[in-house]
């Protein structure tokens, strides 16, 4: 579609230039009420063959085409919060992860019930020292900065190719082309993540598993096959890792586009920091995320605690049943404190660059 506007557009600068070089020619001081006519013309004869032949508004914006240097930059805008967001919070990610893979171990002594995140944390490093609430920061940063890229880099591209920016504000086709695109773009970030969680969740779990996320991935794959080691055995690990970040981040994205458009075409949002439209948008959308992420998170630690080789594991519905409600919830507080900062710090350092770079 691109391709014909361009082409219809380059072709009726032809024929206006050709007249224009014409009227030149013919250009007299007894001729220029022709000369004027003939530029009239030109101009009605190129408005007439766009609505003709395209039916598309040729506006600045709508004429916008995705150029390398753009599309490279929201790459590494995505790469760079995404890392940033992640690996700032790896000590809360490390509690949570405990929480949900080891219950029976952080468990209140007097009456049984769990412990809460400050209380799991002191026990951690009581017990392994401080640098334990950091174990897989190399996973996590590597991780998230390849999936963070693939996620805002294909988000940008798809809602270009979905012509998003074209459709009006609050529609129903503007809402799902944004949700399309941000399920679109998770999806396939999110498989590339797979592998890479599967060794800081292991990581986290078994310490001396591995010495590092490459060690502890060709261990994976050793004990379980290739594939098995990518992705679980049967591809056990990766639905739930899809089914936790599609959740995730496509609320989180979608929710976040909506009300920064809806706040920023107020009349009085002119007069406020940028600032003032973004965090209370980035706070709605992070809150959103993680509650309806929470199920998933659950399922994709309990998939990759009990891969084992040769093991027969249970399908994602089985787990589910088995977890129950509870948990299916467990470790939720420490999911929203963590997840919650995490997308607000994310999005924030997202629109910061844009602004940076000029994007906005």
């Amino acid at each position: 579609m691109e391709r014909r506007r361009i082409l219809i557009i380059f072709c009726l600068s032809l024929a206006a230039g050709a007249l224009e070089v014409q009227a030149l020619v013919r250009h007299s001081a007894k001729g220029k009420l022709l000369v004027h006519a003939e530029r009239s013309f030109a101009h009605a004869e190129q408005e007439y063959l766009v609505d003709r032949f395209s039916g598309a508004d040729f506006s600045s914006d709508s004429l916008a085409v995705l150029d390398t240097y753009t599309v490279l930059l929201y790459f590494l805008i995505g790469g760079v919060c995404c890392c940033v967001s992640h690996a700032a919070l790896c000590p809360v990610d490390v509690v949570k992860t405990r929480q949900q893979g080891r219950p029976e171990l952080y468990k209140d002594e007097a009456t049984g019930l769990p412990l809460g995140m400050l209380a799991v944390a002191s026990r951690i490093v009581q017990s392994e020292g401080v640098l334990a609430l950091f174990t897989g920061l190399e996973a996590t940063a590597v991780g998230y900065f390849v999936q963070g890229a693939c996620k805002y880099g294909l988000w940008y591209i798809l809602k270009f190719c979905f012509g998003c920016e074209q459709l009006p504000l609050g529609s129903a086709s503007r809402l799902g082309a944004l949700v399309l695109a941000a399920f679109l773009a998770t999806a396939v970030s999110s498989a590339l993540l797979c592998p890479d969680e599967r060794a800081r969740i292991r990581l986290v779990e078994q310490p001396d598993f591995a010495h590092g996320t490459l060690s502890a991935m060709a261990a994976l794959q050793k004990e379980q096959g290739f594939f098995g080691g990518l992705f679980g055995p049967g591809a056990s690990a990766l639905a739930p890792t899809l089914l936790k970040m599609c959740s995730y981040a496509t609320t989180q994205l979608t929710i976040f586009q909506l009300l920064t458009d809806a706040l920023l075409k107020e009349s009085w949002a002119n007069e406020l920091p940028r600032l003032c439209i973004t965090f209370p948008s980035s706070v709605v959308a992070a809150i959103a995320g993680t509650l309806l992420s929470q199920p998933g998170d659950a399922l994709q630690t309990q998939a990759s605690k009990r891969a084992k080789a040769g093991e027969l594991v249970p399908s994602m519905i089985e787990q589910a049943l088995a977890l129950g409600w509870s948990g299916l919830c467990c470790g939720w507080r420490t999911r929203i404190v963590m997840f919650s900062s995490m997308v607000v710090v994310q999005l924030m350092v997202y629109d910061a660059m844009r602004v940076l770079f000029g994007l906005t």
